[in-house]
């Protein structure tokens, strides 16, 4: 390797200290948000839950962001929820299989995160997207695959 470490954009690294300083600060600041921000997912998820587990569908609804709420009305909402609930119970278990975090000026971080979900009444895959705007963790979008929920 060359001494100078050149990058591809041809800068040399290690005769700017200044630019590799702040090309890791960079790094290490991003990454921190991003852990933030999927832990505020994972905590909202867990709120879903026990909102869901206690039938608070109104406050699901109310609580989501307004893209959300602006696709469906109140009543569709509520229905489809409790019909997930009614049909497939409380989460016994869930593992994550995956995150993607998007963070976009002036309208916040959106995260999007993935469950293989086991319900007392089955099994199923969901998918919530959640906006992080300071301390608010709002729902986007909460998508569920389910065979028994087509079934039952």
């Amino acid at each position: 390797m060359n001494a100078d470490c050149r990058w591809p954009f041809g800068y040399r690294v290690l005769k700017r200290p200044a630019l590799l300083c702040l090309i890791i600060m960079a790094a290490l600041a991003t990454s921190c948000g991003v852990a933030a921000s999927k832990r505020s997912a994972e905590l909202a998820v867990l709120t879903f839950r026990s909102q869901m587990d206690s039938e608070r569908y109104e406050e699901i609804y109310n609580g989501a962001d307004v893209k959300f709420r602006k696709n469906q009305t109140p009543e569709e909402i509520v229905s489809f929820l409790r019909a997930v609930h009614n049909k497939l119970g409380k989460v016994v278990a869930a593992n994550s299989t995956g995150f993607g975090v998007n963070a976009a000026f002036g309208s916040g971080t959106r995260v999007a995160v993935s469950y293989e979900t086991k319900f007392e009444g089955g099994k199923g895959t969901e998918d919530f997207v959640w906006r992080v705007a300071g301390e608010k963790t709002l729902l986007l979008r909460y998508h569920i695959t389910s065979m028994e929920l087509v079934t039952k």
